[in-house]
């Protein structure tokens, strides 16, 4: 899901290394999840969420603000066991019964 309030706006959810490179190089991200990021040796993983703003020329006596808001939504997000020996059962979000998606409470 993308919600980018300008064109100058972007991300990409992928190999940390590869998003770093591709930034430095292009001066922007590619609006793309990028599947296939890999624990290392270490259990670690060099995976990213990266945000750009191209925010023009800047110098001392500019003044420019860029604000990145980040949500993160779970669903189901509620484990619920009505009694013992039951089976659980899973639990939407609250506002899914208002908005019914991530993108319609977002955008709202």
């Amino acid at each position: 899901m993308t919600i980018l309030q300008d064109s100058s706006a972007t991300f990409e959810i992928g190999d940390m290394i590869a998003a770093r490179e591709g930034f430095k190089s292009r001066g922007n991200l590619t609006n793309q999840v990028v599947a296939g990021a890999q624990p290392k040796s270490d259990d670690t993983y060099n995976s990213t969420l990266a945000l750009s703003k191209n925010l023009g020329i800047v110098d001392t006596a500019t003044t420019v603000n860029a604000l990145f808001t980040v949500g993160i939504v779970r669903d189901p997000s509620i484990r619920y066991k009505p009694s013992i020996g039951a089976s659980s059962e899973f639990r939407a979000p609250c506002f899914k019964s208002a908005f019914g998606s991530v993108e319609a409470a977002v955008s709202s």
